[in-house]
């Protein structure tokens, strides 16, 4: 069982080292292949730099979001409790992210409940947490669309937990998909097919925020266009 548990470490290792080297050579090879034609063909200077700065900020992205899994990881992160409102939160972040929705033709809406417990929790880090989902469910949803996030408490397994949940009405994630979401590098069918940009790390770096909060990331899709997904943050509340 144990050089078994040792295989799949091993695997898992060669994997990842592999998505990462992929990451990271993509951007440079585009980064090479433009300074090349730079010099070729300079009457195209403007074309050239947008490129150039698309995959610098691609570079940068990957790097950053590899760093920050790895100090989560490795709970290189501080994490500071205390006592937040989720509802201030959410607020915060749909009043930072409505007239994004507006320019791309979407509704952005809120709900929250009232007398929503307070929950102990970083809120640096779980905005990061929400940021993700929210910003994941903006660049799926096509013009017209919906943008819904609500908060809610609910009692699960002999636990009372305080969350947040981000709806969208995408193309929705195929159910056979759902299960590898959260692992790293992992992007659908949806997210290929579109090119939508992103590293494929975003999800993974929001279950782990959720982890150090003693919370979960639970996903909900049928799969079907125009029904969406809904994404769901789920924190324990301290008695």
């Amino acid at each position: 069982a144990a050089n078994i548990e040792l295989e799949k470490l091993s695997r898992a290792k060669d994997e990842f080292v592999s998505n990462v080297s992929h990451e990271l050579r993509t951007p440079i090879t585009g980064l090479i292949m433009r300074q090349y034609l730079l010099r070729r063909q300079p009457h195209n200077l403007e074309q050239h730099l947008g490129v150039i700065e698309r995959e610098t900020r691609r570079l940068e992205h990957t790097i950053e979001d590899l760093l920050r899994l790895s100090r989560l990881d490795q709970e290189r992160v501080d994490v500071n409790l205390a006592p937040v409102d989720l509802n201030q939160l959410v607020e915060e972040y749909v009043f930072d992210r409505k007239m994004l929705a507006e320019q791309q033709g979407l509704t952005l809406s809120y709900a929250g409940q009232a007398s929503l417990p307070p929950v102990l929790a970083d809120a640096g880090l779980l905005g990061q947490a929400l940021s993700i989902v929210l910003t994941n469910a903006l660049n799926y949803t096509p013009p017209g669309g919906d943008v819904r996030i609500r908060t809610w408490t609910q009692h699960s397994e002999g636990q009372d937990w305080a969350g947040f949940s981000v709806s969208d009405t995408g193309p929705g994630i195929p159910p056979n998909e759902q299960d590898r979401l959260f692992e790293r590098f992992f992007r659908g069918s949806v997210g290929r097919e579109s090119q939508t940009p992103g590293t494929g790390l975003g999800l993974a770096i929001a279950k782990a925020i959720a982890d150090r909060h003693n919370g979960h990331i639970t996903v909900e899709s049928e799969g079907i266009p125009g029904r969406g997904t809904t994404f769901s943050i789920w924190l324990p509340v301290e008695e």
